[in-house]
């Protein structure tokens, strides 16, 4: 292994013999020279951060702990219909499904046309565990004029986790339209969060009321 000041994938063509008199290597035999320089990714499960701060981790030398047997997710998920059901301890946490609509706009704004439908799923959703993760997967498919959206989710769930990883692949065929993820939550709430590029200003969930 090896420290280095920041990533070798990333730096600058000119930076390399600067980075290679500030970087303390390890030689680990058997290994070449390029082989010092190789970058190493590290991946864990990072649990308990706060939703509007950060926390921080370290990376320090020790003994590899016993392997423990990976703990159940905390979150389960289930297909019904053309909804992914989420639940934890058998209480309804939110439900996933994917729309569609066309877009009358031009090339700035987004103008709805009026046929907004529910992606239909396409065969039976496919579940699998390994090492601990379950995975989740479905095929939505919607047929519009001009051509077919597809789309194929991926829902992962991590050991002793409640947070559902949720990877999305779109094949569009379709011109002049929006999918969206409409995610159904079982909280009420009057107001909410939007994310601006400088602030998070917050705005109520229903628009008011405006006389014309």
């Amino acid at each position: 292994t090896f420290r280095k000041r920041r990533d070798i994938e990333t730096m600058k063509y000119n930076e390399y013999d600067e980075i290679r008199r500030d970087t303390t290597r390890y030689q680990l035999d058997p290994m070449t020279e390029h082989d010092w320089y190789t970058g190493i990714k590290y991946e864990f499960d990072a649990t308990d951060i706060p939703a509007c701060g950060y926390k921080t981790y370290y990376l320090t030398a020790g003994e590899n702990p016993a392997a423990a047997a990976p703990a159940a997710p905390a979150l389960t998920v289930r297909a019904d219909g053309d909804r992914l059901v989420f639940e934890k301890n058998g209480t309804l946490q939110y439900t996933v499904t994917f729309e569609d609509e066309g877009d009358c706009g031009d090339s700035y704004t987004f103008t709805p046309a009026g046929d907004c439908r529910t992606l239909p799923a396409e065969g039976p959703a496919v579940c699998g565990t390994e090492n601990g993760f379950f995975t989740l997967r479905r095929t939505y498919v919607l047929q519009r004029a001009d051509g077919a959206v597809s789309l194929d989710a991926t829902v992962t769930l991590a050991p002793g986790s409640d947070r559902p990883d949720l990877d999305i692949a779109i094949d569009n065929a379709a011109a002049d339209h929006r999918l969206r993820m409409v995610i159904t939550s079982p909280m009420r709430c009057d107001s909410c969060f939007g994310d601006t590029a400088f602030d998070l200003p917050r705005r109520p969930v229903l628009p008011e009321s405006t006389d014309v």
